[in-house]
């Protein structure tokens, strides 16, 4: 009856462990956000994912980038000839 309780016992420790891990990564990760990223986009205004937002320098969501990126290449093609 006693290994039943320790095996109990050791599965919700280890629960809990995982569940704090989780947590502290959580607020480590939106401490970072809070200080290198944007938290909206500046073309659309759409909440940025928090790990893209980490990225330094990131102003855009990612379709946003996208669009711009297209559209710089065009008009860098369009400049060159």
């Amino acid at each position: 009856m006693a290994d039943e309780v320790d095996k109990a016992d050791s599965a919700i420790q280890l629960a809990l462990d995982e569940m704090m891990y989780r947590h502290s990564a959580r607020v480590k990760e939106e401490a970072l956000f809070n200080a290198l990223g944007e938290k909206v986009c500046s073309d659309c205004g759409i909440e940025i994912p928090i790990k893209r937002a980490c990225i330094e320098g990131v102003t855009r969501c990612i379709d946003c980038q996208r669009e711009e990126e297209r559209y710089q290449r065009l008009y860098y093609i369009r400049s060159d000839s």
